[in-house]
């Protein structure tokens, strides 16, 4: 900031020197406003600050990528889901029910036990 202020000031009192906006960080000619993120700062500074930014998320997701690899590799797996031991549909388990077969006769058996064989 030391060094915008004095550029500006510089700017201020020599004639032969630019006398337009001044980036913030380095000082130097900026010719348009950048926004409300960056403001007046130079495509230098901006580029710079860009860099950084995403030299900072390749170290995050680098130090993210490690922290998942640890916890994974630590991991005990098992072979525990819905899926798996033969108790798909597909696999030869039983799809609908696992329940044991019913103590009651069959509804022929009980129909035809009960008529004095009339309706047979």
């Amino acid at each position: 900031m030391i060094a915008a202020t004095a550029a500006l000031e510089s700017a201020m009192t020599g004639a032969d020197e630019y006398v337009g906006a001044l980036c913030w960080e380095c000082g130097g000619p900026c010719a348009t406003y950048k926004g409300s993120v960056h403001g007046w700062r130079c495509l230098a500074c901006i580029g710079r600050y860009l860099d950084a930014s995403a030299a900072r998320a390749d170290a995050k997701d680098r130090k993210e990528r490690e922290r998942l690899l640890h916890r994974l590799s630590r991991a005990n797996y098992t072979d525990s889901t819905p899926v798996s031991g033969g108790r798909r549909r597909d696999g030869g388990g039983p799809a609908l029910c696992t329940a044991p077969p019913s103590r009651r006769r069959p509804i022929q058996h009980a129909i035809t036990a009960s008529t004095d064989g009339a309706h047979r």
